[in-house]
């Protein structure tokens, strides 16, 4: 049994999923798993965290990923065969404020289901936790380390995301077109992060006259001091249904972070340990966004 803690809990949980019958994934992969996990009855509890109404869900869902070796392969486009008896698996990230909840998580077994007349089976294989406000990639010196980004799937960053947070402003910018940007701006992965921070903890990393006025200093402190200095990321669509395709980046940056305050070496761990749990950007729920991040010496950038 689960000892009770007080503390907000950040869960990773990995389901496998194994092809009783020959099974098409005819749609995005992200779609598939979001349908998987509403006709399991024994996880109920996975369904109600897609039910939750905020723009910014402390919440993320991967596509389906199959491993080879030690790497994995994000299944993005439709029409991917999963033969009978073969396994692919997903994860999902969530916080918890009741640790009690955490044992009926766990015993949450497996469900066999019909999806398109075929047979799949899902199952709960792992379930990892830790204190929400103990996260951290490991970086403490900004002198000695920089911050490694790996894109995995689409990153969706709305190109208003660093709109400054005032009315008359916002009023300007109603009927301008939302799109996404296409390259790892770091004060909008910043501004974004700062939100999912808030929407998580209901705590501000940064000062401000209110919490929105917080997520764009913050962007904007880390568009001056946080700054991408090896890059290869390229724009990748993914066919999301029938009618529409979706567009973001892919790749990875390498940011070098040119202050040593400690205060703000540790504000940017736990923004990049949350990108680490949760990813980056619109769509996490569905798979878009998975990311990466880790701390690494400097002096690997340079062999």
């Amino acid at each position: 049994m689960f000892e009770r803690v007080r503390v907000l809990l950040v869960c990773r949980a990995t389901f496998d999923v194994e092809a009783v019958d020959d099974v098409v994934v005819s749609l995005y992969s992200g779609r598939f798993v979001k349908a998987l996990i509403y006709l399991c009855r024994e996880f109920e509890w996975a369904r109600s965290f897609y039910e939750v109404r905020a723009s910014v869900k402390p919440f993320s869902v991967s596509p389906l990923y199959v491993v080879s070796g030690s790497r994995r392969r994000y299944i993005l486009d439709g029409g991917a065969m999963l033969s009978s008896g073969s396994r692919a698996w997903f994860d999902m990230s969530f916080v918890l404020s009741d640790s009690s909840k955490l044992d009926s998580i766990a015993s949450g077994g497996e469900c066999l289901v019909s999806i398109w007349g075929r047979r799949v089976r899902v199952s709960l294989k792992t379930l990892e936790f830790t204190p929400l406000k103990s996260l951290s990639i490991g970086f403490a010196d900004s002198g000695k380390q920089l911050i490694k980004m790996v894109f995995h799937t689409p990153v969706l960053l709305s190109s208003k995301l660093m709109a400054p947070p005032l009315e008359s402003f916002r009023k300007r910018l109603e009927k301008a077109e939302n799109l996404y940007i296409l390259y790892p701006s770091t004060s909008h992965i910043c501004n974004y992060l700062s939100k999912l921070w808030r929407s998580a903890t209901g705590e501000t990393l940064f000062g401000g006259p209110s919490d929105e006025w917080s997520d764009y200093f913050l962007g904007r402190l880390c568009e001056v001091v946080l700054t991408p200095i090896d890059l290869d990321v390229k724009p990748r669509t993914v066919k999301y249904d029938e009618k529409r395709s979706i567009r973001g980046f892919i790749g990875y940056a390498i940011l070098k972070l040119t202050i040593s305050k400690r205060k703000i070496v540790e504000k940017i761990d736990k923004l990049m340990a949350l990108a680490n749990i949760f990813g980056i950007g619109k769509s996490r729920s569905i798979g878009f966004g998975v990311t990466t991040a880790s701390a690494i010496p400097i002096n690997e950038l340079q062999q």
